[in-house]
């Protein structure tokens, strides 16, 4: 096919001249110059009615603006809940609220450059920025970069923003006050062991109130905190028992307060980096192993605030006692060289450890007995003499079984503690530990001790308290099966085997 016959033959008559004598200006229905578009009152309402809702939009916003305001420095509420909610929905409806806005408000400028007179590609950067995307675009598009080419992307950058800093209008931080509260602990550094001559001297006392420190002692020992207590490394069940308590870290928070919530004071001369030459400085006390305790039962500490959340920290100064003791020796020969040398056992025999001086106030059968030196015999036994006379200058006892027994001198350590306790919120637990501890100054290392030493006298200071509280001491928890272990016994043997 010849390619000439592929044109279609120009016709003329299809095509529409606009030229002749008259142009588009001359028309008389096209204007001759930009002007306002005709209106009426009933016009400009039915125009104004779609964006009258709009200018309700930004209220809720700026209530929430004003409740936000209204929570500084506040403390924690329902209150302030609520308001954080309403955060979390204004930042998912403000980019919705801000196009709406915006959108009309851009639609509503270029109908006004246009009724004044604007070039067309400044119409086509008005009308094509209808959302941030657009607004970036657009001048790429119809290659037109103008004055409002940079506002409308840096108004339009706002509706990200604006979401994203309604979340940290508000943030939660820790208002730190500092108070001051009297407290009140004990046993002090000034009183010591906390002996009460009333309680033991008097025989009704006595009988009434055995049964409620049985019950205290026993539960000390029969508590979960007490089972890594002096079992590490010497008990073949030390692991197992660890793992019974939910792991190391349980373990390790659990020994920090005793089982009525009291602060625990560390052994201080088993803690690492402890120096017997330089014994005054602060040791810092582990938090990531097992710590030695001086004792089963903590410092009761009083006065703490019960409601109010936070930390609290203090020092105390306190007192542990510490025994050091002798070789073991066979208990008959030496009850017959010391006759009445005890305060309470009287017995030379096989009998000692249940004889019926001691079931007046308890029952039940033992395999172990403690006592003091009597102050009635002259004897005055310690580790370096076990048969010696004369005035008792320094508390001692004696331990051990109807086979073998052990003298100990009692020592003190007076000691100062720093501790931090730590409430999370209202009403919840105050969590106590010792965080720092050192020898205190104003005492030796150890000092001796001069309240465990019976007197003649009944009105004396401790007299006879500290000989019956040591000598009922393994009565705590007894055994009523003859040759039977008791729970104490058998907590001595392996203190991971608990009770």
């Amino acid at each position: 096919m010849p390619p000439d016959q592929l044109l279609q033959p120009e016709k003329s008559n299809m095509g529409v001249s606009i030229s002749g004598d008259k142009t588009l200006n001359d028309s008389p229905f096209w204007p001759g110059h930009p002007r306002p578009v005709p209106s009426s009152i009933y016009a400009s309402l039915c125009r104004a009615a779609p964006y009258l809702p709009q200018l309700i939009i930004p209220v809720p916003f700026l209530v929430l603006a004003g409740l936000v305001t209204r929570l500084d420095y506040q403390p924690l509420s329902k209150y302030g809940d609520g308001v954080l909610d309403g955060i979390a929905l204004a930042s998912t409806f403000w980019p919705i609220a801000f196009s709406a806005v915006l959108g009309a408000l851009i639609r509503t400028i270029a109908l006004f450059k246009a009724e004044r007179g604007t070039k067309l590609g400044t119409l086509e950067v008005l009308l094509s920025s209808q959302t941030l995307a657009s607004a970036l675009k657009s001048p790429f598009v119809v290659r037109i970069f103008t004055f409002w080419t940079l506002v409308l992307g840096c108004i339009w950058v706002i509706s990200p923003a604006g979401g994203q800093a309604a979340y940290r209008t508000v943030r939660l931080t820790s208002l730190i006050e500092t108070t001051t509260h009297d407290l009140m602990y004990s046993p002090a550094a000034d009183i010591g062991l906390p002996f009460n001559r009333i309680l033991w001297a008097s025989s009704s006392n006595l009988g009434t109130q055995l049964g409620r420190i049985y019950a205290m002692f026993g539960a000390a020992i029969s508590a979960s905190n007490a089972i890594g207590q002096a079992s590490n490394g010497s008990s073949p069940t030390f692991d197992a028992a660890i793992r019974g308590l939910g792991g190391a870290d349980t373990a390790i928070a659990a020994a920090r307060m005793d089982l009525w919530q009291n602060v625990r004071v560390p052994e201080i001369t088993l803690l690492p980096g402890y120096d017997l030459q330089d014994p005054y400085s602060w040791l810092q006390v582990p938090t990531d192993r097992l710590v030695t305790y001086e004792s089963l039962v903590g410092v009761p500490v009083r006065g703490i605030p019960q409601e109010t959340p936070g930390n609290i920290s203090f020092q105390l100064s306190t007192t542990y006692a510490t025994l050091e003791c002798s070789s073991w020796f066979n208990t008959t020969a030496w009850r017959e060289k010391t006759p009445d040398a005890l305060l309470l056992h009287k017995a030379v025999n096989s009998s000692l450890t249940n004889e019926k001086r001691m079931g007046t106030y308890v029952n039940g059968f033992l395999q172990i007995y403690m006592d003091t030196p009597s102050p009635l015999t002259g004897f005055n036994f310690s580790t370096r003499n076990h048969t010696s006379q004369g005035p008792i200058t320094q508390g001692a006892l004696v331990f051990g079984t109807r086979g073998n027994s052990t003298i100990c001198d009692i020592g003190h350590i007076y000691v100062d503690v720093q501790v931090q306790c730590q409430r999370e919120q209202r009403l919840g637990q105050m969590v106590c530990r010792s965080d720092k501890i050192r020898h205190s100054p104003a005492k030796p290392v150890p000092f001796p001790d001069d309240q465990i030493i019976t007197k003649i006298n009944q009105t004396d200071p401790g007299a006879p308290a500290a000989g019956q509280f040591v000598a009922f001491l393994p009565w705590i928890a007894s055994s009523y099966h003859s040759g039977n272990r008791s729970p104490l016994e058998n907590y001595l043997a392996d203190p991971a085997r608990g009770i």
